[in-house]
């Protein structure tokens, strides 16, 4: 339906926990992007009109490279390029993603979505001391976005 109307759409198998660990599928969305760029003309793929999205965890993720590629500070502490030009960025669909960890780490009364939550998050980013770590910082998009 939507190739009816010129849009091409990419998807792309970012690596899971716990074979993958954080910040893993946010560079392997800079790997694909570049892949991308590498082959637009096969394809006819125009770089000057991206649209993001993501549901859940790829919600987050897809919001997390987007954060990178607008705040300088955020990509050289991820040792992330900022390769996407910003005025091809059209846009951004986020459905149910984790996007602030404060928010998140505040789920008084609700014990077992707690455990649930510190289960993956540490799994993930490697660690029990999610909230203070600098990688939570990163994580929080909220706290990134420009």
């Amino acid at each position: 339906m939507l190739a009816s109307y010129g849009f091409i759409v990419l998807s792309i198998n970012y690596e899971l926990v716990p074979e993958a660990k954080y910040p893993t599928p946010i560079k392997q969305v800079e790997e694909f992007y570049n892949h991308i760029i590498n082959v637009k003309s096969e394809y006819s793929i125009d770089e000057t009109k991206l649209f993001f999205a993501g549901d859940s965890a790829g919600a987050q993720i897809a919001s997390q490279f987007i954060a990178v590629q607008t705040n300088k500070e955020l990509a050289k502490n991820m040792e992330i390029q900022q390769t996407v030009p910003l005025n091809s960025i059209k846009g951004t669909l986020l459905y149910c993603g984790p996007y602030d960890v404060n928010l998140l780490g505040n789920s008084e009364g609700n014990y077992l979505f707690k455990f649930l939550l510190n289960q993956s998050t540490w799994n993930y980013i490697g660690g029990r001391k999610l909230k203070n770590s600098q990688e939570a910082r990163e994580f929080s998009v909220v706290d990134n976005i420009t």
